[in-house]
């Protein structure tokens, strides 16, 4: 029953969102994405999710995420889903 229950989680949260992997956008500079269906979450929320992948990203280096920019899609309340994309660095920590 336990293992049914992890599996459970896992599946609601892999259907629930969705995300671009972490790409080169130039020298030192990278993008990630984050799509949610409008059921569960506004922009915001798809936004957040990218910003976390981002960090954790450069956490890996042992290195700061610093933004650079970030742009949103999708209408609130319609039946289109929330999508954020966050450009971002990857900086030496002080």
């Amino acid at each position: 029953m336990k293992y049914f229950a992890i599996a459970a989680a896992a599946l609601c949260v892999a259907g629930c969102s969705s995300f671009t992997s972490v790409t080169p956008a130039g020298t030192d500079t990278y993008v990630v994405g984050s799509k949610k269906p409008i059921d569960k979450a506004d922009w915001v929320d798809a936004k957040s999710t990218a910003l976390t992948r981002a960090i954790d990203f450069c956490n890996k280096q042992k290195k700061n995420m610093e933004e650079i920019g970030a742009g949103a899609a999708g209408v609130p309340a319609t039946t289109s889903p929330q999508r954020a994309e966050v450009t971002f660095k990857c900086v030496t920590r002080p």
